[in-house]
């Protein structure tokens, strides 16, 4: 059955509203220093999620184009919100109620109960509020509803948990969450269900989300984040060692998530779905500056979930 009515799709694509006048000039300004690299890899992530769902063909429509900047428009709001999170500095309670502001901002239209701490802050809850009025309020089967709150409440424990083998699974449930924005915006535009598919998009989000924990480990323990890395690091000792398991263990889980979902998959949409695999893992490499990537040395390691 389809999300949304013909006359409601066709208006969403009519308006080409991210295209056309997609933010305020002030959102503009600030997400012009956004590096365009990362921009155009969840453009390219997001197109490449709605090929996956319509049979693995890069087939050029309006509502693949639009889908697409949808995807990668949220994503990058989502992107935004934990960059404001993980600021140094940050407490654990202001990091959670942004977090649920965040979810608010988007899906209600307003964060009406948070103050933002920064500018920066009332700037990225505003994108937020300008995606809700632009896209989200025509969400009436609420896709993006059941998904932001599950979203925001992993987002949420992630900050507080001290127990290892549950951040484990909450970077993989991030992850597909992650994942799952690409769907809904994708299920939106087009009304064409995604639910088949769910084991191949959990599983490509869940290897991104492992490996971004991976290889931001030092980043992430100088900006204070709470992920399983940087908490296995402060329970076993920061050392080269030490980086190197919790990156293996990382790399297994999201690996196996990203396998188990080859089977629901056509020949051509494996194949798409083996590059996406290939460009995240090659993409946090050259990104990220790290050397070496996610190879058989990382993967056939050891791995420890607590």
């Amino acid at each position: 059955m389809a999300a949304y009515s013909a006359e409601a799709c066709d208006e969403l694509i009519n308006r080409r509203l991210v295209h056309d006048a997609p933010l305020d000039e002030a959102t503009r300004d600030f997400l012009s220093e956004y590096p365009r690299a990362s921009a155009t890899g969840l453009l390219i992530a997001s197109k490449q999620i709605y090929d996956l769902v319509h049979g693995g063909e890069a087939i050029k429509s309006p509502e693949r184009t639009e889908a697409s900047r949808l995807g990668s428009m949220v994503m990058l709001y989502a992107d935004l919100v934990d960059e404001q999170a993980d600021l140094p500095g940050v407490p654990t309670d202001q990091k959670v109620g942004l977090f649920g502001a965040a979810v608010d901002a988007l899906i209600e239209g307003e964060a009406a109960t948070y103050t933002p701490r920064t500018a920066a802050e009332a700037i990225v809850l505003g994108m937020g509020a300008q995606l809700h009025e632009r896209y989200i309020s025509f969400d009436s089967a609420g896709l993006f509803r059941e998904l932001f709150h599950k979203l925001g409440a992993d987002a949420r424990q992630q900050v507080v948990s001290q127990d290892l083998r549950e951040q484990l699974e909450l970077s993989v449930e991030i992850g597909k969450g992650c994942a799952g924005i690409y769907a809904c915006s994708s299920e939106l535009i087009d009304g064409r269900p995604v639910e088949e598919y769910a084991p191949a998009l959990a599983g490509y989000g869940a290897l991104a989300e492992c490996l971004d924990n991976a290889y931001e480990i030092t980043q992430d323990l100088r900006e204070g984040s709470n992920t399983y890395a940087t908490l296995w690091i402060r329970q076993h000792g920061d050392s080269r060692d030490n980086h190197r398991q919790a990156r293996s263990t990382l790399a297994q889980r999201g690996m196996r998530e990203y396998n188990n979902g080859r089977g629901v998959l056509n020949p051509k949409q494996a194949g798409l779905y083996s590059l996406m695999g290939r460009i995240v893992s090659a993409r946090y490499k050259v990104t990220r500056g790290i050397r070496g990537s996610i190879g058989p040395k990382v993967l056939l390691a050891p791995a420890y979930e607590a």
